[in-house]
């Protein structure tokens, strides 16, 4: 199973969610989740973290492609909470709601162990990464 991480960013928020989601972009590639028995060949990612200037009815949403055999899931990251925080802990806020998105995926496409599993995977690669 491949992870795939992208994002959903107001205009005020664009430069710091981008380099967080790259960063978690690249841990997701450093985590050995080769052996790891799934249902999925992939999980696409969706930080959203969008103001409430902006008026949006946000939502933590998910969606399944048959023909991609893959999750897609938006995971909502309070923008108010994203604001105050330091880079350290904003990294640690994207890899919470990765790691929310991966948990909340229904049993039959990953099962709970596999959950586990993955999720160990990418935080032992952010461990390593120094993040």
């Amino acid at each position: 199973m491949q992870i795939a991480v992208s994002g959903k960013f107001s205009t005020d928020h664009f430069d710091t969610a981008f380099a967080s989601a790259e960063k978690i972009r690249g841990i997701a590639e450093r985590a050995d989740l080769s052996a790891i028995e799934t249902d999925l060949s992939g999980f696409v990612f969706f930080p959203v973290i969008i103001s409430d200037k902006f008026g949006l009815e946000k939502k933590s949403l998910r969606s399944f492609s048959r023909k991609e055999n893959a999750e897609f899931v938006n995971q909502e990251i309070d923008a108010n909470d994203w604001s105050v925080a330091d880079e350290g802990r904003r990294l640690e806020m994207m890899m919470d709601a990765l790691e929310e998105a991966i948990r909340s995926t229904r049993s039959s496409r990953i099962n709970d162990q596999a959950k586990d599993t993955i999720i160990a995977a990418l935080r032992t690669a952010m461990a390593a990464n120094g993040s």
